[in-house]
């Protein structure tokens, strides 16, 4: 069975985005990894913003992965995208796209991961610390209700100064 997995960089003060919501601190940094942990995806689970935001960046950067977009307005047409509206108890959602032995990558943003995080509940977290200081922006963790003990699965630090953290969430 497959995991609800959350992949994500965030600056050292925790934010991913800018206060505009721009992504372009991004830019400077690499750490590769991300085909190894693509591979093990089967599906995305994105909100629409996020959606809305990857669209903007040019042609559509998951292929024709499965991606469920959390949101009640129309899809868009997107060229090479398999875009699937997903409505409804996130439970059921959830349940239903792990029924193979491939992982379901929430890929945000912060209110949807939010909501897996605290409705479902999340099995991995992987997250890249960028050496960056924003100030302002949007907060990866803004919702109080987040709460639960995770365990350190691994840590690596890379030659961009990123420090690439992975856990797992504490059962019992």
């Amino acid at each position: 069975m497959g995991h609800l997995r959350v992949y994500i960089a965030m600056t050292l003060d925790g934010f991913v985005a800018d206060t505009n919501g721009d992504v372009g601190f991004l830019d400077a940094y690499s750490h590769g990894g991300f085909e190894e942990f693509f591979d093990t995806v089967g599906t995305l689970i994105i909100g629409r913003h996020t959606l809305d935001q990857a669209i903007g960046f040019g042609p559509w950067p998951y292929g024709d992965r499965k991606t469920i977009v959390l949101t009640s307005r129309k899809l868009p047409t997107v060229p090479g995208a398999n875009l699937n509206r997903g409505s409804g108890d996130l439970r059921t959602i959830s349940d239903q796209l792990l029924e193979d032995d491939r992982d379901a990558w929430i890929v945000g943003g912060p209110r949807t991961i939010a909501q897996f995080a605290t409705t479902v509940g999340i099995d991995l977290w992987d997250i890249f610390v960028i050496p960056e200081l924003l100030g302002s922006g949007v907060r990866l963790f803004n919702d109080d209700r987040q709460s639960g003990q995770l365990q350190l699965l691994d840590s690596q630090r890379f030659d961009s100064g990123i420090v690439g953290l992975k856990y797992k969430t504490a059962t019992g």
